[in-house]
């Protein structure tokens, strides 16, 4: 019983994990922050952190978000996979191996490249694909 509580826990935290880290590079972003209109003037000329810098939940997000994964997929591990659908494990399975990928491009991005648009684009496109693939688990594994 307790096995089955974890294996849904880290399940669901990682399902919420993806949605926050998917949107806050988003969130984080301030297109005009000078406009807002509870600053006061000595805020005005401070320089505002750099969105790199502003992305750090982002970052631990991804990391946490690995380890979760990871934690949901060895608790599954055994006799229940027995019971699952061969789609939505094979799709759990590709899922992973792109959180992995990610990780490795989010670590270029961070550091900063010459071809920053072009791993940027990437970047969004695996997440997307990623999404698809975890929906894909989440609806053959649940009904």
């Amino acid at each position: 019983m307790i096995r089955f509580f974890l294996v849904t826990v880290t399940g669901w935290l990682a399902v919420l994990g993806t949605g926050i880290g998917a949107s806050l590079p988003y969130l984080l972003r301030i297109p005009n922050p000078r406009s807002a209109p509870t600053q006061n003037v000595a805020t005005l000329f401070e320089p505002l952190p750099s969105f790199r810098t502003r992305l750090w939940p982002h970052y631990w997000i991804g990391y946490t978000l690995l380890v979760l994964v990871l934690m949901h997929a060895s608790f599954v591990m055994g006799p229940a996979m027995a019971r699952s659908d061969p789609t939505g494990i094979w799709a759990a399975t590709l899922a992973l191996f792109l959180l992995f990928f990610q990780l490795g491009i989010g670590l270029v991005l961070k550091e900063g490249s010459e071809h920053q648009r072009q791993f940027k684009r990437f970047h969004f496109w695996i997440m997307i694909v990623f999404c698809a693939l975890v929906g894909t688990h989440l609806l053959t594994n649940w009904l």
